[in-house]
């Protein structure tokens, strides 16, 4: 197909921009009926899209296109216009103060608030731009906008003129005005007014306050001020002064007549004065030159009377004034009670009496009817006081006197206590003796025993009352103490063995005798082996410090001991002790045999064996240490006039020895014969001391001369 399409077109077209400035043209919309032989494929335009720069004439192409790609181009007059009118916008609420000289101005862009339009604005306009006072309020403008094709449109917006300038007040800074004779005075606005001004104009002129009175004497601060036509204003304070010059009207009695009253005082007021005194304001004080007396100032005295108003204004006039003193004196008494003294009298003075007796003028004098006392005047007595003052004037009160005897009687001389045995307890004693300050006293015995009684154990409260005639009394009193029969401690009876080592009976206590079997010479000490086996009554006697001795009786039972053991070997490995015991222990070099318990004891090995035994009164008894195979180390024999007690002990014990007044010497051996004690003595009782050592069975040689005395001793732990 060569055939080109037939393009057909509208060769004239407008467009019309629209609200964003752009226009746009289709194909279509020039297109008039092209055709072809076989059928269009394409119609296109060379320029489809026109905005605001493009405003005005265009010739464009128009170009149809077969399905063979054959074509046709045409020209088409396309016209581009905008008839969109502008959006003119003002702001919503404009406000223009006047300046000093009551002037404003607004220009459009200050009016404007974002008009636009479709391609640009060319200019915007207001229809007023100056304002004077004669524009305060709401004004109604018009702000017309313009584009650059020449569409218009106005808009109406509102401006307000305000007049915010305040008036410059001026006024005169102090005014002076003077009170009436009905005490008042004003001021006006155009008194205060020295030429106050507005940027406009001034509306009017005011005073915070106008009229005065008395109560405003003195400064006063008036706030003035100017107010514009828009109410605009300003203050500023005057200081008005109120003066009241015109002194007040004083009216009196101009005779007076004052008495002296009970402190001796008399006084004016000057109201007592004033007869109706006044002033246009009001009278602030009324004063007298004098308004108080005293006693020395009895008679006529002239004084002024003088008025002042608030504002010191014055006015005098004199006044005559009497005093005079008509009171009598006031008398008061004390009712005394007066005590005679050691000798019988009292006395009392006028100053004792008198109980602030006073005048009004002054006392002068005072007396008194009785001022001295003795015994004779005991009870009541009336008595008076008479006074007198410097105007003649007396009187006089009574007062009663009540003369007492409150002295009690006075020790001369007291027994002092007694303290006696129970074996002196008759005693005799004297009487207190006693004085009094107005005669005789009764001595009654209210508790006690009379002189030369026989008084019992314990303590006896001798006491006696002394009383004089007005009843005053006195108590005294002694002791006398007898001391009961006395022992300074119980004594229990005692039970021992027959060896056990003697005893101290008074137990450290002084004073204290014991007599009976086995008590020694020293007559507090008791040697059981002395008094032997048995029941033995002892007696005890107690001197106390008063001489007195007290007795008792207490029992002593001595146990009798067994008889010394004595060991047998009755075979090579048998030891046997020759007599019958309640019970045995058996010892080997000191140490107890562990079950070794009776008659006999199998031995097997060598040492130095022992035993101890015991009867049915548990009295016990050692046997003398017996070698196997060993020497003890010991020799001579045993002499019974050596003791030892206690015997077992702990490692202390007793040596009773002989005596002989040679020094002796004591020696002890242990099992394998060694020295572990030695000392020398002359004394008849030694202490050993053997604590250090071990447990077990130990021999005390005693060496007097020729004489050796060996004892097994065995320590306990």
């Amino acid at each position: 197909d060569t055939i080109r399409p037939t393009a057909s077109i509208v060769k004239y077209h407008t467009l019309y921009l629209d609200n964003n400035g752009q226009a746009s043209i289709t194909p279509q919309d020039v297109d008039n009926g092209s055709s072809d032989n076989c059928s269009i494929n394409t119609l296109a335009l060379s320029k489809s899209s026109f905005s605001c720069n493009d405003r005005g004439a265009h010739v464009i192409d128009f170009t149809a296109t077969d399905a063979s790609g054959n074509v046709r181009t045409v020209t088409a007059n396309i016209t581009v216009l905008d008839t969109i009118y502008p959006r003119p916008q003002a702001k919503r609420a404009i406000v223009l103060y006047l300046n000093a000289n009551g002037q404003a101005s607004l220009t459009a862009a200050q009016a404007d608030s974002f008009s636009s339009d479709n391609c640009g604005l060319s200019r915007i306009s207001i229809s007023k731009t100056s304002f004077g006072c004669a524009d305060l309020g709401i004004n109604t403008l018009t702000l017309t906008a313009e584009d650059s094709s020449g569409n218009q449109a106005s808009t109406n917006f509102q401006v307000t003129v305000l007049d915010t300038i305040s008036p410059a007040a001026n006024v005169h800074p102090t005014l002076t005005l003077y009170l009436n004779n009905n005490g008042q005075a004003s001021l006006t606005a155009n008194d205060a007014d020295n030429g106050s001004t507005d940027n406009c104009s001034v509306a009017s002129l005011s005073l915070s306050k106008t009229s005065f009175d008395c109560s405003n004497t003195g400064n006063n601060t008036v706030l003035f001020t100017v107010t514009d036509q828009s109410g605009n204003f300003s203050s500023t304070n005057i200081t008005v002064q109120v003066l009241d010059t015109i002194r007040p009207t004083a009216s009196i009695v101009k005779y007076h007549t004052l008495y002296l009253d009970n402190n001796g005082q008399a006084s004016i007021t000057p109201q007592d004065v004033d007869n109706g005194s006044s002033d246009n304001c009001s009278i602030s004080t009324l004063a007298l030159s004098k308004s108080s007396f005293g006693p020395a100032e009895r008679g006529v005295h002239l004084i002024d009377f003088t008025a002042t108003d608030a504002s010191g204004n014055t006015r005098t006039v004199p006044v005559t004034i009497t005093v005079l003193d008509t009171i009598r004196p006031k008398v008061f008494t004390n009712n005394q009670t007066l005590y005679l003294d050691q000798n019988g009298q009292a006395s009392t003075t006028v100053s004792a009496v008198n109980n602030g007796s006073s005048d009004n003028v002054g006392i002068v004098n005072l007396a008194l009817s009785k001022s001295t006392f003795d015994c004779s005047d005991l009870g009541t007595v009336t008595i008076s006081l008479v006074v007198t003052d410097s105007s003649g004037n007396t009187g006089s009160e009574y007062a009663t006197i009540t003369v007492r005897d409150t002295l009690k009687p006075v020790i001369a001389s007291n027994p002092v206590d007694y303290v006696l045995g129970y074996c002196d307890a008759k005693v005799d004693y004297t009487l207190p003796q006693i004085t009094d300050n107005c005669g005789s006293v009764q001595v009654q015995q209210t508790s006690g025993l009379p002189s030369g009684s026989q008084f019992p154990n314990g303590t006896t409260q001798n006491t006696f009352l002394i009383s004089d005639a007005s009843g005053n009394s006195i108590q005294v009193s002694f002791e006398v103490t007898i001391l009961a029969p006395y022992l300074p401690t119980s004594f229990s009876n005692l039970e021992m063995c027959a060896n056990a080592a003697p005893v101290d009976l008074s137990q450290g206590i002084g004073n204290l005798q014991f007599s009976g079997a086995g008590v020694l010479n020293d007559g507090i000490t008791f040697d059981p082996s002395v008094a032997g086996p048995g029941f033995h009554k002892i007696e005890l006697t107690f001197t106390d410090t008063m001489g007195c001795a007290t007795g008792d009786l207490f029992s002593v039972t001595v146990l009798p001991t067994p008889a010394k053991p004595v060991i047998d070997r009755v075979s090579s490995n048998t030891l046997k002790v020759r007599d019958f015991y309640t019970t045995y222990q058996w010892y080997k070099d000191s140490q107890p045999i562990s079950g070794a318990n009776s008659q006999s004891l199998l031995v097997t090995t060598v040492g130095v064996y022992s035993v101890t035994v015991s009867n049915g009164s548990g009295c016990s008894l050692s046997s003398d240490p017996y070698g196997l195979g060993v020497s003890v180390g010991i020799s001579g024999e045993v002499e019974s006039s050596v003791k030892l007690y206690p015997n077992p002990n702990s490692g202390k014990f007793v040596l009773e020895l002989p005596e002989s007044g040679e020094e002796q010497e004591i020696r002890v051996y242990n099992s394998l014969g060694e020295v572990v004690y030695e000392i020398s003595s002359k004394d008849r009782l030694v202490a050993v001391d053997l604590s250090e050592l071990t447990a077990g069975t130990y021999y005390v040689r005693v060496m007097n001369g020729n004489r050796v005395t060996t004892i097994p001793v065995t320590l306990n732990k």
